[in-house]
């Protein structure tokens, strides 16, 4: 069964973790792969400006960044590598784009995890895209929840 863990780095959102690990080992399943480690992080939009700035020569706040290893981990496992979403950016492009918080963050969650298997929609013809769709639709009940802090107050 593949590791995921979780590093959280910001504080404007709480993040269903246990059902983000559900669902990404889901997803994992549909692409075959039981194997394996990852780490997915929940950063600031300055964090992730930052990571966008020195990595991709990009001076610009985004939603989703993979980095993917293909090393072996300490406990003989493939570490895949990293997910860094940034929270703050996926709530905004939600609004922008008429998606709800959950559907964007699940489309976040299975981007990244396609880039750490090697999925480049940069470069693939559609084919990235389409296998992103083909997990959305097939794990569409099993989205974790987020929800701003913000949201939890006015409750």
């Amino acid at each position: 069964m593949i590791r995921i863990h979780f590093k959280n780095l910001q504080r404007d959102f709480r993040i269903d973790t246990p059902a983000c690990r559900r669902f990404l080992r889901r997803a994992a399943g549909w692409l075959d792969a039981d194997n394996g480690e990852l780490t997915v992080i929940f950063a600031t939009s300055h964090r992730i400006r930052n990571l966008n700035r020195r990595y991709r020569d990009r001076d610009e706040s985004t939603d989703v960044l993979s980095f993917p290893d293909g090393e072996s981990s300490e406990a003989g496992l493939i570490y895949l590598g990293d997910i860094i979403i940034a929270p703050t950016v996926a709530a905004r492009n939600a609004e922008l784009y008429g998606n709800s918080l959950v559907d964007e963050f699940a489309m976040l969650l299975v981007h990244g995890l396609l880039h750490l298997f090697g999925y480049d929609h940069e470069s693939d013809q559609g084919e990235m895209m389409r296998r992103q769709g083909e997990l959305l639709a097939a794990l569409t009940a099993h989205r974790p929840a987020i929800t701003s802090r913000a949201q939890q107050h006015r409750s």
